[in-house]
C-alpha cells in the first residue's frame, strides 16, 4: 500500500514537475484520508510493514505519507523560489466503492462490513468528497502547505484543516523523502528542477 498509494504518487509528481513548473500558477494536490489517524507506529525504517503487515494500518500509513509528502514538497518549492504550491486534500468519508469492495474482497475481516454500513448511513456523496481537492486546486486564496478537508471531518463543505506539530516533524518529513527516493530509485531534487525550469 505504501508503494501504490505513496511511492507511485511521489514518482508521478517527480516526472510531471518540470511541466508543472512551466505553468503560470501550478498547483499539486495530493489526496490523503482521515485513515491517516489509524497509521499506528510511524516507522520509516520499515515503511512497507514487512513482518508486521496489517492492511488497515498500512492503508492509514500510506495516507499519512501522502499528507506529509505534500507538506515537504511545498516547503522545498518555496525554498527553491518557485511559485508552484503543494496542498493536501482529504475527501472525508465518501460513499464510493472503496468500502464495499473491501467488504466483498475480505469477508473474513469484519471491519470491511462495519465501514461499508457506516459510510452508507453517514458518508457523503463522491461528488461532495471531491470538493476539498477542487478547492485546493482552484481557490485563488489558497495557501500552499495546507490541508483542505470537510468541515465536520467526515462530511461538510471544504475548509482549511489544522495540522498538528506531530504530523509535520521536520525529521519525519525529510526521512520520508529520503526513503521515497531510495525505494523508487529516483532523485527528486526540487531546487535543481526549479533552476532548470527557470533557465
Amino acid at each position: 500500500q505504501f508503494g501504490t498509494n505513496h511511492l507511485g504518487h511521489f514518482a508521478l509528481t517527480r516526472h510531471l514537475l518540470p511541466a508543472i513548473l512551466r505553468a503560470e500558477a501550478g498547483r499539486i494536490v495530493t489526496t490523503s484520508s482521515t485513515a491517516r489517524f489509524s497509521a499506528g507506529k510511524y516507522d520509516l525504517d520499515n515503511a512497507h510493514h514487512r513482518g508486521e503487515y496489517d492492511a488497515w494500518r498500512a492503508y492509514g500509513y500510506s495516507k499519512l505519507a501522502n499528507f506529509q509528502f505534500s507538506l515537504e514538497l511545498d516547503k522545498r518549492l518555496r525554498a527553491a523560489g518557485s511559485q508552484v504550491r503543494s496542498f493536501a486534500a482529504d475527501p472525508g468519508f465518501s460513499n464510493t466503492d472503496l468500502q464495499s469492495a473491501t467488504a466483498r474482497n475480505h469477508p473474513e475481516d469484519g471491519r470491511g462490513q462495519f465501514f461499508e454500513r457506516w459510510v452508507e448511513r453517514l458518508g457523503q456523496s463522491p461528488a461532495r468528497g471531491a470538493l476539498p481537492q477542487l478547492r485546493a486546486g482552484t481557490d485563488p486564496e489558497a495557501e500552499g502547505g495546507t490541508l483542505y478537508r470537510p468541515r465536520w471531518i467526515t462530511a461538510g463543505v471544504p475548509v482549511v484543516g489544522g495540522v498538528t506539530s506531530r504530523l509535520r516533524k521536520p525529521a519525519d518529513l525529510t526521512k520520508l523523502w529520503d526513503v521515497s527516493e531510495a525505494d523508487t530509485g529516483l532523485t527528486f531534487d526540487v531546487a535543481a528542477l526549479v533552476a532548470e525550469a527557470a533557465a
